[in-house]
């Protein structure tokens, strides 16, 4: 950012903001930080996707740690989520795709604010519609607690929600005000 202020000025640096901001979101977090970031939206989420897992008729599930535990008729297994650092792994393409669709359709600051809020309420709700999607592939499927086949059906549908979640955001929004030169 500094780089392009300085050979480019302010003119060019507010249209180089989106860029700049996905490469801030392309810098991995470490761990630590990671997990005090996402350990308590994690719990709640899990929690969230047992209590909604157990209305399903003749399914029985509870939590134990961060591990789903079920029963489907004569069926017991595991559903593996993982430690938090594993939960919430789709955080930054989340943060990347929902950049993308804002400033591809958005240009006022207002706007993006509105949108960025919102935004993090969507990207909550497709991780909780992840890891019930997840569940269901695992105790309908007869998968194993730690097969990937399941977690990558669940991490596509989540991504593909959220695009479409988050685009209709963005052209609500667009469509809620008009602007009056």
């Amino acid at each position: 950012a500094g780089v392009v202020l300085v050979t480019c000025g302010w003119k060019l640096l507010k249209l180089s903001v989106p860029f700049l901001l996905l490469i801030l979101v392309a810098i991995p977090f470490g761990a630590g930080l990671y997990t005090r970031l996402i350990i308590r939206p994690e719990t709640y989420t899990i929690g969230a996707s047992a209590a909604e897992l157990d209305q399903l008729p003749g399914v029985d599930v509870y939590v134990k740690g961060t591990d789903l535990f079920y029963s489907l008729g004569r069926t017991a297994g595991v559903i593996g989520l993982g430690e938090s650092y594993r939960g919430v792994r789709l955080l930054q393409p989340f943060a990347a795709l929902g950049i993308f669709v804002a400033f591809s359709r958005i240009r006022s600051v207002t706007r993006l604010v509105f949108v960025s809020l919102f935004g993090i309420a969507i990207l909550f709700f497709c991780n909780l519609f992840r890891l019930i999607c997840l569940s269901l592939v695992v105790i309908y499927g007869g998968f194993g607690p730690t097969s990937s086949l399941p977690r990558a059906i669940a991490a596509v549908c989540s991504i593909f929600v959220f695009y479409g979640l988050f685009a209709f955001l963005c052209h609500f929004k667009l469509n809620l005000f008009v602007e009056i030169e």
